[in-house]
């Protein structure tokens, strides 16, 4: 594989990183803070639990 190809696709990794992580900052100075922690709560709960059916699945 060439390495310019790599490096770019690092790079367009990192830029959408840094957009989401602006995009998250712009959205903490728009919600109070006890309605963003509800949301991150709920995404990892949903998170947590389709692990847990991937491990369930995956030892049976």
């Amino acid at each position: 594989m060439d390495e310019g190809v790599v490096e770019l696709g690092r790079e367009r990794g990192r830029q959408r990183r840094q957009e989401i992580g602006a995009l998250y900052m712009s959205l903490r100075t728009l919600l109070p803070l006890g309605f963003i922690k509800v949301i991150c709560g709920t995404v990892h709960k949903g998170r947590d639990k389709q692990r847990e059916k991937k491990r369930k699945k995956k030892d049976q």
